[in-house]
């Protein structure tokens, strides 16, 4: 079971940091606890960079997958609506499904090099200041 229904989830990115949850028992956190700001600006940026080119490639595959498969199975379906609707939910699913797929890798190296930069930035600057 998903943990946001597919109407709670924001359209625009600039609202994904509010779904970001980190975890206050790590121990770097308890240590550094102004590094958790950096944390979700490093998974936005990453999302930011991955989503539209992932999002587009999975899109144009599934939008031609349902096509071909919704006109067979709907081919002596006279109601035009159920084919709109089973095409609405494939393509919606399909993409999903492929984006997760296709981004999973490239996310988390993009996720950890932000972080790394980030926390480096961050805490040599802490280091050169003490």
């Amino acid at each position: 079971q998903p943990l946001y229904p597919y109407e709670d989830i924001p359209t625009s990115l600039s609202g994904i940091g509010n779904l970001i949850q980190v975890n206050p028992q790590i121990p770097l956190l308890q240590q550094y606890p102004h590094l958790k700001q950096y944390i979700k600006t490093a998974i936005e940026k990453s999302v930011q960079d991955l989503l539209v080119p992932v999002a587009e490639r999975s899109a144009k595959i599934a939008l031609t997958t349902t096509e071909n498969i919704i006109k067979k199975d709907f081919a002596l379906d006279p109601e035009a609506i159920r084919m709109h609707t089973a095409a609405v939910h494939m393509v919606r699913h399909l993409t999903a499904g492929m984006a997760m797929i296709t981004c999973r890798e490239p996310l988390l190296l993009s996720i950890s090099n932000n972080l790394k930069s980030a926390f480096n930035s961050v805490l040599r600057v802490r280091d050169l200041n003490e």
